[in-house]
């Protein structure tokens, strides 16, 4: 092909002076020619071909319906009388030579080859058993590596679409950067019944100090995936007892309240030891009078030491009762929304 590879299909008009023949035959192929209307001429050109399949003008008609069908642009009979012809050997009837054919078979390649690869796969192979009659040949062999590095490129598997990160990976990657606000602008477009997007908001919501609603969305979360997030119940109760519960009698925090125990508990340990120190190898008999009076008010000591340990830990208890009513309260809202 001289190393061209696009051309463009010849329209070729019958001469009727070029071949003898009868001169019905003759005529028909004469009057044929001579139709303007372009769609009766290619109707009239068919029902030729069909009625003179061995006339010498066969094979210029036939060049005359690919070049009316590749005008038209319709691609599927452009094919059928390509691949028709090509087959009853007309094109090379007509003095197409091998240059002429590949040429033929490139173009109707290049209009095909966006929507019917499979066509175009077996128009490019047309062209290959072409060049490897002419093995050897530079140009020939320059054409063949060309066509094979155009069918390779067809036949190659679409590339995999880009995996696209889901949306919530960028709320949790603002999280991760400390930007909570900026997370939970993105937490709130996304699906507000996906538990990982609840997990984040409660997280994101507790980073600013909101810790009812982070509580409230921990436990969201807790609830409509314990085994995905069970942390997530243990953070809720965490913000509850450090951040919101206060005892509406004393106003401590759960926090103050543990450490009110811990104080009476060190309290008691001493207590204990001094008990021991001085009555636990006496008996009764061998106390005096001033030891007795002294180790009853150890034990008063002592007993008031437990009340008041018990007293706080009832207020840790109510705390909390109060973070599981909550729970329950959100629990059953969810209930309700099913």
């Amino acid at each position: 092909m001289k190393n061209i590879l696009i051309v463009f299909l010849i329209l070729f008009t019958v001469s009727v002076f070029s071949f003898p023949a009868n001169q019905q035959e003759m005529d028909e192929f004469m009057a044929a020619d001579q139709i303007q209307n372009v769609n009766q001429r290619l109707e009239k050109y068919k029902e030729l071909v069909a009625k003179y399949p061995n006339s010498a003008y066969t094979p210029a008609v036939y060049l005359n319906i690919i070049g009316i069908y590749d005008q038209k642009n319709d691609n599927a009979n452009l094919l059928k009388y390509i691949y028709e012809a090509d087959s009853k050997s007309m094109l090379t009837k007509a003095g197409i030579d091998d240059p002429g054919l590949a040429s033929i078979f490139y173009g109707a390649f290049q209009k095909i080859q966006q929507t019917n690869k499979q066509e175009a796969i077996k128009l490019l192979d047309k062209i290959i058993a072409i060049a490897n009659k002419y093995q050897g040949d530079a140009d020939w062999d320059k054409t063949r590596t060309d066509i094979q590095a155009i069918k390779t490129r067809l036949t190659a598997p679409p590339p995999k679409p880009k995996k696209q990160d889901p949306p919530i990976n960028a709320a949790v990657k603002d999280y991760n950067d400390k930007k909570y606000e900026s997370a939970l602008a993105k937490l709130a477009k996304l699906d507000q019944e996906d538990p990982k997007v609840i997990f984040y908001a409660g997280l994101s919501l507790y980073r600013t100090q909101k810790y009812s609603q982070a509580v409230n969305k921990l436990i969201r979360t807790w609830l409509l995936a314990p085994e995905e997030y069970p942390q997530a119940q243990t953070t809720a109760q965490s913000i509850y007892l450090r951040s919101i519960y206060k005892d509406s009698e004393t106003q401590m925090t759960y926090n103050q309240l543990a450490q009110e125990i811990q104080a009476l508990a060190k309290e008691n340990t001493a207590v204990v030891n001094t008990w021991n120190e001085k009555f636990v190898n006496k008996t009764e008999e061998e106390l005096t009078e001033a030891e007795k009076q002294e180790m009853a008010e150890l034990q008063k000591l002592i007993s008031k030491i437990e009340r008041d340990s018990n007293y706080f830990k009832d207020k840790q208890q109510a705390a909390l009762d109060a973070f599981n009513n909550i729970i329950e309260e959100i629990r059953k809202q969810l209930n309700e929304q099913k």
